[in-house]
């Protein structure tokens, strides 16, 4: 990577003294994550700040936040792994419910046991308050896959 392209990523990295963190003061995406532009691309910018350090990012691998910092581009602060490391790590750490989530992991647990049983997806879906679609991504592990 040239050196001017490098300098122009790192005009927008405040580092953050009490965490470690290397903070994106650039756009975000409304998930949070800093986006870097080159050329007439955008992508994530802790993509990027990883291929600087580790080189090309295979097909397939995602970049995975230790800090649980969307933000955050400090490589040091990032692992390569599978969409299911990224699972298994947000729940390791108790994030497991999105925000404006209606159902608890006990939830699914519950919705699965009655789908088991022969409880209809409607009546779930009226019994936890969501709609049915909710308890179909479910019953067809497209949703909560990681129950």
């Amino acid at each position: 990577m040239n050196s001017a392209l490098s300098d122009r990523f790192l005009s927008f990295v405040e580092p953050d003294t009490n965490g470690g963190c290397w903070l994106w003061s650039g756009c975000l995406s409304d998930g949070g994550y800093g986006l870097f532009w080159l050329g007439h691309k955008s992508g994530r910018a802790h993509r990027y700040s990883w291929s600087l350090r580790n080189g090309p990012i295979p097909d397939g691998v995602v970049i995975c936040h230790r800090c649980d910092v969307r933000a955050c581009v400090n490589p040091d602060h990032m692992f390569a792994g599978t969409t299911r490391d990224n699972v298994r790590d947000m729940w390791s750490k108790g994030r497991n419910a999105l925000p404006g989530a209606k159902l608890s992991q006990e939830d699914v647990v519950e919705i699965r046991r009655r789908l088991t049983a022969g409880t209809r997806q409607t009546d779930l879906a009226v019994l936890f308050g969501v709609a049915k679609s909710s308890i179909n991504g479910i019953a067809r592990n497209k949703s909560w896959v990681h129950q």
